[in-house]
């Protein structure tokens, strides 16, 4: 943590104590950091690289082809609706939430395009609901404000925001014990061994994350035989592949390849290195039947 935020005592014994100061107390704003800089990522470039990644829906339709795919989506700050033209304020503050016992919310906006039979049509708006808005945030009405502005709001100026306000309460999300991401885990579970023949308790897991926070856990799997095989989930699918022939689809290379790289991680152990000449084999007598 920088100097600047350590948090003192000395100012208790200030004769401006009291006063609202300048500057916010950076010491309890980092208290936040990870949570609003997360939700901050989230609803800019995560939302981006997440649209970017959505495949387009194809669907017929009375005999015509139509493919529908998510072009833009917005999430806008809070506000409340205004049917009056002298309403210039049309912001949502915390504390009114918190007073009103209404959520801290903002409307989602999507950008639909649209292809009937192969001519694109106009892009299509639409309002997808509401979202929850962190307090804090760069979509919260208290972003950027001054210490003074914060109590002209009614707002607690040591506030560190970091949370959202639902039905008028303070709610905090909590972050669940997770898996190392990129790091294998050498595990032994029971269950594996129900899953296909062959399979034992042991096994290798590591959780692969795209930039887009989308998650891919994969297993190395060691077989009752001394193989392996590489267990994968695809559209909520499990798949068991042989370990020797991933390495073939994923690098171009010969057998004798193969075993060198292992042999100058393990050339010692000779069980292992037969193990995987035995894969090998069993791949190519499998390619030529």
């Amino acid at each position: 943590m920088p100097k600047s935020a350590i948090l003192p005592l000395t100012h208790l014994h200030d004769g401006k104590y009291g006063e609202i100061p300048e500057k916010e107390n950076e010491a309890l704003l980092h208290l936040s950091d990870p949570m609003v800089q997360s939700f901050n990522h989230a609803i800019g470039e995560g939302l981006q690289m997440a649209i970017s990644n959505l495949p387009p829906v194809e669907m017929t339709t009375h005999d015509q082809p139509i493919i529908i795919s998510l072009v833009d989506a917005k999430i806008y700050s809070p506000q409340v609706t205004s049917l009056m033209d002298e309403v210039h304020n049309t912001k949502t503050y915390p504390r009114q939430c918190i007073e009103s016992g209404s959520t801290y919310k903002a409307s989602l906006q999507a950008t639909f395009g649209f292809i009937v039979n192969g001519k694109r049509m106009p892009y299509v708006e639409q309002n997808l609901g509401q979202v929850p808005i962190m307090v804090k945030s760069k979509l919260c009405s208290l972003y950027g404000l001054s210490p003074a502005e914060l109590v002209q709001r009614g707002e607690n100026l040591n506030d560190p925001g970091g949370y959202f306000i639902v039905n008028g309460a303070r709610r905090i999300l909590r972050t669940l014990t997770a898996q190392r991401r990129h790091y294998p885990l050498a595990l032994t579970r029971d269950t594996w061994r129900h899953r296909q023949e062959l399979l034992s308790d042991k096994g290798v897991v590591i959780q692969c994350v795209a930039p887009d926070e989308t998650v891919s856990t994969n297993v190395l799997h060691y077989l009752n035989t001394g193989a392996a095989k590489l267990g994968f989930i695809i559209n909520k699918r499990t798949f068991l592949v042989d370990l020797a022939m991933m390495l073939k689809a994923l690098r171009d290379v010969n057998d004798r390849e193969i075993v060198t790289i292992f042999a100058a991680m393990r050339g010692h152990d000779t069980f292992f290195i037969e193990k995987v000449k035995q894969m090998l084999s069993e791949l190519a007598e499998r390619k030529s039947h």
